[in-house]
Formats: structure tokens, sequence, C-alpha cells
């Protein structure tokens, strides 16, 4: 597509989204730089996957300008949240990254990675009940999410009540 139309945006979008998932960090920068360099596409979609790369490669000032970036364009973007949540999580600054995982799954309230991993910096926070209120949510939206039940479970052995963390495990 982009041999035939050069300035076609979504093509290049859609590459850099590609280039990350196979791990192609470098290239998928180069796409997403491109759009927003060359061809003056500055959008929150494309802060945001860029802000993924970012973070992948352990940029983290990057990842976290890229999401600001996209929450001036578009506060009502609970991704950009969710990535700014990675970024603190990669950090171990988990107050930071739990504030920006409640912000994502308010304004996206069925966003599954982003009730889990509030569940699991609340579990590293060693907050219990609040992080099965957060697994509670991700069974409610996928009673087949496997990683939800067993994490459900290690928390509730915690606070005590072995039978329920059971019943999850076996689950």
């Amino acid at each position: 597509a982009i041999e035939l139309e050069p300035t076609l945006k979504s093509a290049y979008l859609n590459r850099g989204i590609a280039q990350t998932t196979i791990r192609a960090f470098q290239e998928a920068l180069n796409n997403f730089n491109y759009l927003i360099e060359e061809l003056n596409h500055k959008t929150s979609k494309v802060f945001i996957h860029r802000a993924a790369v970012y973070e992948c490669m352990r940029d983290y000032k990057k990842c976290l300008s890229d999401c600001d970036k996209a929450i001036e364009m578009d506060n009502t973007c609970g991704e950009a949240y969710f990535n700014k949540g990675l970024c603190y999580y990669s950090m171990a600054k988990y107050k930071d990254a739990v504030d920006n995982y409640r912000e994502a799954v308010k304004l996206t309230p069925g966003f599954i990675s982003g009730h889990n991993n509030l569940g699991v910096t609340l579990y590293l926070m060693q907050e219990y009940e609040q992080a099965v209120e957060s697994f509670d949510k991700v069974i409610e939206l996928d009673s087949d999410y496997l990683d939800a039940y067993i994490n459900r479970g290690a928390c509730l052995k915690l606070l005590g009540r072995f039978d329920e963390a059971l019943d999850n495990y076996d689950k």
C-alpha cells in the first residue's frame, strides 16, 4: 500500500502496529515518527502506539511523554491511561500505575486488561481486598480469563479465605 500511495497514513500506522507485535521496535518507531514528523499526523492513536513501543524499549520518559500528548489530545482515551499505567508499573511506581489503571477502566469499563493490571498492581501493594474486586470485575467481563482466577485465589489465600481460594484454583 505504501508503495502505491506513499502518504497513506493508515498504512504507516498499521505497519508500525504490526512491527510492534513482532517486537521490531526500531522499525515501528520509524513508522510512527514518519507519521508524526513527515506526514504531520499527530493523533492520540499514533502517540499511544509510539508510547507502547517506548515502554517495551524501557524508555519510560518518552513513553510517559507520549501518553501525556495522547491524553492532551483526547482525555477520554482509556488506552492512553492504560499505557501510562504500564509504564509506571514497569518503573515500580505502583501508586501511579494504580491511578492510571483506575482512570483507564473508568473511561473504558469493559477494558479487561485494565481491570486485570489494576488487580495485579493492587496485589503487589498488598491491597488484597481491592485486588479481589478488580479480579471479580475481570471474571464478570470474561468468565474464561484464567489468570483472574489464579490471581484472585492468591489474594483470597493471603486474606485467610482458604476455601474461596481453593474454589478459584479449582475453577
